[in-house]
């Protein structure tokens, strides 16, 4: 796949109204990068990615969407919930050809059986999974499982929500982890790609801002929804320093690995929240 790594012929000097314009065909870039739905209409591969990237928490409110389709089809049904649950995780997983929980297997791989830093790149490029990989897939699904169906207690509304927020939080926090550390690689699909523009960061931050909101208010205080987010950054922000220290950057596979610890982390702010208020109600 054929990526333009920064400002080209599409706009290098785009202000708002110019990434407004481009966001059709850099939805269809990312969309057909980040996961594996089909496209039915021709897709630009030349458009850069650095600008691209303002669609990557648009195409988690993708993925979440189906991922609430199951859960809403599973209530329908009756099933329990922890069953609802993994077959939601499992429709999400297909949706994305298991990208980002491959990102996470391969980083703890990598820095957990790694000693030197070009060790460490080098086991995160192996296809094969070691111990460290197969156990933090284990350990992360299985606390998945328990958050959606811990939210479904608290209603289908409710679990349907956090679970579009959770995924587009999550893929924002780790745009600042992509925008934030230069290429571990020099040849990696990270330095294909580019880093985020500036201008795509922050419009990345306005529209998960709005949707936040609009997803979240209706069910959920405000005050629940600043702590899972500030508790979904943290986590970010832990995994900026980690991969400065670990490896001196970023790769895919850490991008991949950081959008899944701050999804867990973001559910996690919300029942932490929902268990406060309940207490002092």
């Amino acid at each position: 796949m054929k990526l333009r790594q920064n400002e080209d012929e599409h706009g290098s000097d785009e202000g708002v109204l110019g990434l407004l314009r481009a966001v059709p065909g850099d939805f269809l870039v990312c969309l057909t990068f980040f996961t594996r739905l089909p496209v039915f209409m021709p897709v630009d591969h030349t458009r850069p990615m650095s600008r691209a990237a303002q669609l990557f928490p648009a195409i988690g409110l993708v993925i979440g969407l189906i991922g609430a389709l199951v859960l809403a089809f599973g209530v329908l049904l009756q099933l329990p919930h922890y069953l609802i649950s993994v077959l939601s995780i499992t429709a999400m997983i297909i949706a994305t050809g298991a990208l980002h929980e491959d990102g996470l297997a391969d980083m703890i791989d990598g820095f957990g059986g790694g000693h030197e830093r070009e060790r460490k790149l080098e086991i995160m490029k192996d296809s094969h999974i070691g111990t460290y990989g197969v156990l933090a897939l284990l350990l992360s699904q299985g606390m998945r499982m328990i958050l959606i169906a811990s939210l479904l207690l608290r209603g289908l509304d409710v679990a349907i929500t956090v679970l579009l927020a959770a995924q587009m939080v999550s893929r924002l926090c780790s745009m600042f982890l992509w925008a934030g550390l230069t290429p571990a690689r020099s040849n990696g699909l990270s330095k294909q790609a580019g880093q985020p523009q500036r201008r795509a960061l922050v419009m990345a931050v306005v529209t998960t801002s709005i949707a936040l909101l609009c997803l979240l208010l209706p069910n959920l205080n405000i005050l629940a929804i600043l702590f899972a987010t500030a508790l979904s950054a943290f986590v970010g922000y832990l995994m900026i320093l980690l991969c400065r220290q670990q490896i001196g950057g970023q790769t895919g596979d850490t991008i991949g690995a950081t959008q899944q610890l701050c999804d867990l982390a973001f559910m996690t702010g919300i029942l932490i929240s929902l268990g406060i208020a309940k207490e002092l109600l």
